[in-house]
């Protein structure tokens, strides 16, 4: 939690206070460091491709949960201590 802390108080206060008292919080706001980040240091361009990078990791995951439940509630699996075989699933029907 410190950590956190440590990192909001410091992105908000302006570089003068910063370098007065590090683990102060800030007298005065200011977006001066973030606006900074955002627009000189790539953080928008970095921040877009991280939001489409787990949309599209998110969407793959849901598919293949949902294709794997389908097959699961087709096959009637039954559990691995009654099985004989090394396939924990026998399916009775094709699909």
């Amino acid at each position: 939690m410190f950590v956190i802390y440590y990192l909001v108080s410091n992105s908000l206060k302006p570089a003068s206070e910063f370098y007065a008292s590090a683990l102060a919080p800030p007298k005065s706001i200011s977006f001066e460091a973030l606006e900074s980040a955002l627009d000189e240091g790539g953080m928008l361009s970095a921040l877009v491709n991280s939001v489409i990078l787990a949309s599209a990791t998110l969407v793959v995951v849901v598919a293949i949960g949902a294709a794997t439940a389908y097959a699961i509630s087709v096959c009637g699996c039954r559990s691995r201590a009654r099985s004989s075989s090394p396939f924990w699933c026998r399916c009775r029907s094709r699909l």
